[in-house]
Parts: structure tokens; C-alpha cells; sequence
């Protein structure tokens, strides 16, 4: 970590505290909802990735990644990268379900945000499938490997999967963002 105690102290003491209070509301929004409608679900499982995310966060940060081990590693990245490609996505349907985009077939609403939701539902899946590609290309081990000249197919993939991954979830993430605060402009006209 950074060698300052008080610095490290503080960064997991603060990630540690976010995984509980995620886990904790993902549970009260589930537990205690009265309607247990789809976008309920989706906030409550939306809450407890997030809660995912900084338990994985917490681990990396309390052992760095050089102690962790390469197995290690690749376990809790995997553990954090899946809820930072979804949880943009799981917010933007949250509110295209708050601004009724589920309730009228033929309204509005459906008709513009339709290919916006298509496209980063196209953006979801290829972020998903690129981290799991890069996990089992990662996982794969490679004899002779020096991180210079790669010596098999599996590094030779692994470099386009990992950007792949990252830009999809970051476009994705923008474009969700857009879109919610377009969806919500809308309704509250």
C-alpha cells in the first residue's frame, strides 16, 4: 500500500464501511419494500453489487495486489469488475422503470430511449464477455511467459480483451448516465 499508516487505516476503514452500509440497504430495500416489483429487485440487487464491489475492494486494499498472488488477484478483480459493468446499466433501467418506459408499449418515451437501450444492452453483454475472456485467458497459465514477448495465443488475446473491457464498461457508464438523466428530463415535463 502507501506506507503511511493513518493513509492505509483510512482508505480500508472507508471501503470497509461502504460494503456495509451497500450490503446493509441492499437488504432493507429488499426486506421491507411493500410493492416487489421488478425495478424494487433491480435497486435491491444494484445495492448488493455495489456491496460486492467493495468487498473486493477492501480485500485488494488490505493485502495489495503484489501479496494477494496471481490467483488471488484475478478472483477479487473478477469480484469487482462485474458489478462496475453492470451497475451503470442496472441504474439506467431502474430509471427508465421509474419513468414508466415498461408501462405504455406505444409511448414516447419507448420510442426514444428504445435504440438507447438496445445499444448499451449490446454494450453490457460485450463488456461482460470481454472480462470473461480476458479471466480465462488470464487464468490459462502460459509457459515462458515474460511480460515482453508474449509466447502463446492466450497473452497475445489478453491484451485487446482487457481494453475492451474497460472501454465498454466506461462508454457504457457515460451513455447510461445520459440516457437516465434523459428519461427522468421527460418526465418531469
Amino acid at each position: 500500500m502507501s506506507g503511511n499508516l493513518l493513509l492505509d487505516w483510512a482508505i480500508i476503514a472507508i471501503s470497509f464501511f461502504n460494503a456495509i452500509l451497500l450490503l446493509w440497504l441492499g437488504f432493507t430495500v429488499l426486506l421491507n419494500s411493500d410493492r416487489r416489483s421488478p425495478g424494487i429487485w433491480v435497486a435491491g440487487a444494484g445495492l448488493l453489487l455495489g456491496a460486492a464491489f467493495f468487498v473486493s475492494h477492501t480485500a485488494i486494499v488490505g493485502r495489495g495486489v503484489i501479496t494477494l498472488g496471481v490467483a488471488s488477484t484475478i478472483f477479487w478483480w473478477t469480484i469487482a469488475m462485474v458489478p462496475a459493468i453492470i451497475l451503470p446499466f442496472a441504474w439506467y433501467a431502474i430509471m427508465l422503470w421509474y419513468a414508466g418506459y415498461w408501462n405504455d408499449p406505444q409511448s414516447d418515451l419507448r420510442r426514444r430511449q428504445r435504440p438507447l437501450l438496445l445499444l448499451t444492452s449490446g454494450g453490457l453483454i460485450v463488456g461482460l464477455l470481454s472480462l470473461a475472456a480476458g479471466m480465462v485467458l488470464l487464468a490459462v497459465p502460459a509457459p515462458f511467459y515474460t511480460p515482453c514477448a508474449p509466447s502463446s495465443a492466450g497473452q497475445l488475446l489478453e491484451f485487446p480483451c482487457w481494453p475492451l473491457a474497460t472501454r465498454s464498461t466506461s462508454s457504457c457508464a457515460l451513455a447510461c448516465r445520459w440516457m437516465r438523466c434523459a428519461a427522468l428530463a421527460r418526465r418531469a415535463a
